[in-house]
């Protein structure tokens, strides 16, 4: 991942072109009219939240973080 404030890839979350009702409206008919591409966004959601957020890695990577908070 090249940044963990970048989510353009690997596209973990799905986003609407802009903040407004009828984007976000559109985004939701799109995923519900192609179930492929929303199983495919919630792997790609499930992957990372497992590789980034969950208990055991923060717990990991924490650590490390606080000895060099600048990283």
């Amino acid at each position: 991942m090249p940044s963990h404030r970048d989510w353009r890839e690997p596209r973990p979350v799905a986003l609407a072109d802009d903040a407004s009702p009828e984007a976000l409206l559109a985004l939701a008919e799109h995923l519900l009219e192609h179930g492929e591409e929303r199983r495919a966004l919630g792997e790609r959601a499930d992957r990372v939240y497992r590789e980034h957020f969950t208990l055991e890695h923060t717990v990991t990577h924490l650590p490390r973080r606080m000895e060099s908070p600048h990283e």
